[in-house]
């Protein structure tokens, strides 16, 4: 991930994310291997207070996969932590 460009690399290839896409995977990977709730996740990126559908960041989280996994339907990066959030595998 390079900030200044605003540019992402998966397996030497450019990946067009979204703003809010680039911003999830930007807090993955200041904290790998750190489980990020929900709520923290709204917080960091929408900031806090932001009113969002609960669901919102499931879909982020959803097509951030398809972008950056080489198997979104099973991913290795990206994990869900069951009944507490999501973590990037480091």
């Amino acid at each position: 991930m390079d900030l200044t460009c605003h540019e992402v690399l998966v397996n030497g290839h450019a990946v067009d994310l979204t703003p809010r896409e680039f911003q999830i995977l930007k807090q993955f990977l200041e904290s790998p291997r750190r489980v990020f709730s929900r709520q923290e996740m709204f917080n960091r990126v929408w900031g806090e207070g932001y009113a969002l559908e609960e669901h919102a960041l499931d879909v982020h989280i959803h097509s951030l996969r398809q972008k950056i996994e080489q198997n979104p339907a099973s991913p290795t990066c990206l994990l869900t932590v069951r009944g507490v959030g999501y973590k990037l595998r480091g």
